[in-house]
């Protein structure tokens, strides 16, 4: 099998899933994966404990390497590079004597710091999957800085950039002479798995139920305008699945806390209607929320705020794109009160076709070709 390389960016199992995961999990019955996750602190308190070893065997051709370094590396470009220097020399053997065979993936221009692999890699492919500065790992002013450097110096040695929302593609491919656009793809659940059922936790409260499943972060979503959307529906209960850093003092939010994919599927069944309320800065102006395909495998009507990845679904009609807090207000009790089954069966087929089986295929084939 032809090896790959995934420099995660981040940590392999962090919370929610994440796309960085999936790839390495689900392309490890095509390719011997080895993915390798950002340096952390953490990750050295871990090995010294005992928690984990350097090297975590997932499965029988995919491999995780728990990179260690000092902490707040992002901020410094020396200690940065000391820490994916160390990292490298540690490498598994069999990797670093296959690199010539060796397909470099990588969700980070980080890349930079092994020179080595950039040089003998069969080839080197740039997976963004969003404006990567407006995340927190490089909010501090001084990160920033050192990520456009970076990815300004590797975007010379990658020979694909691969981007999950079109707003991203379009960035891109004025940087780049070979840009791809591919969403990033959802399971689909079996059905006969989850028919008819109510989890206990969502039984308890009042229908109809109108869900958010993600990560609440006040980063990425506004408090207040949440308040205002909740307060304006006290009929409806709001229920929130994932991560949440601000729990809502009012009666009508409900947090149920994570639950896991083959949980997850039995709740989002019974849903009224999905939720996208992502800030329109600089992340949403590039972020594809892959939560609206998980919404539309069920068929549910799904209110976003005016996301440019979503326009293309909302010209479709697939979903109810708001310009403004009001118009989401609005949107929702019409998303809530909807009975149109070609719209349903509508949702449900592009979700079908955003799927890991339907999109498999061709992600082997970018790698390969």
């Amino acid at each position: 099998m032809t090896p790959l390389l995934v420099l995660i960016g981040g940590t392999f199992q962090e919370g929610l899933p994440r796309i960085e995961e999936a790839v390495c999990r689900k392309l490890s019955d095509s390719f011997e994966v080895t993915g390798v996750e950002y340096p952390r602190f953490k990750n050295l308190l871990h090995l010294l404990i005992g928690r984990y070893s350097l090297v975590e065997r997932i499965n029988h051709h995919l491999k995780i390497i728990h990179s260690f370094g000092l902490p707040s590396a992002r901020q410094c470009l020396w200690l940065n590079r000391l820490n994916h220097g160390f990292n490298r020399l540690i490498l598994p053997r069999d990797i670093k004597n296959s690199l010539k065979q060796t397909i470099l993936l990588t969700f980070t221009p980080e890349a930079v710091f092994l020179p080595e692999i950039l040089g003998k890699a069969a080839k080197i492919i740039y997976f963004v999957v969003d404006d990567y500065p407006s995340l927190p790992a490089w909010k501090h002013p001084s990160s920033q800085r050192h990520f456009r450097y970076l990815e300004k110096q590797f975007l010379k040695k990658a020979g694909l950039v691969i981007t999950s929302s079109w707003p991203l593609y379009e960035r891109y491919r004025k940087l780049h002479p070979k840009v791809v656009h591919f969403p990033t793809p959802i399971d689909f659940p079996s059905e006969n798995k989850i028919a008819g059922r109510i989890p206990e936790d969502l039984a308890r409260l009042k229908p109809p139920y109108v869900g958010f499943a993600g990560g609440l972060y006040d980063w990425r979503t506004d408090p207040e305008f949440l308040i205002s959307l909740l307060k304006a529906y006290p009929q409806y209960s709001f229920v929130f699945i994932g991560q949440a850093q601000t729990k809502l003092p009012l009666s009508n939010f409900h947090y149920l806390g994570y639950k896991k994919d083959h949980e997850l599927d039995s709740y989002l069944a019974n849903f009224s209607a999905g939720l996208i309320p992502y800030k329109t800065d600089t992340y949403g102006r590039y972020a594809y929320p892959v939560k609206v395909n998980e919404y539309f495998r069920f068929g549910l009507p799904v209110v976003s705020t005016s996301l440019p990845a979503l326009k293309n679904q909302a010209d479709r009609r697939l979903l109810y794109w708001s310009k403004t807090d009001r118009e989401f207000i609005l949107n929702l009790k019409k998303a809530v009160t909807e009975e149109n089954p070609s719209l349903k069966s509508a949702r449900i087929k592009e979700a079908l076709s955003q799927s890991w089986p339907a999109q498999k295929k061709y992600l082997i084939k970018l790698l390969k070709n």
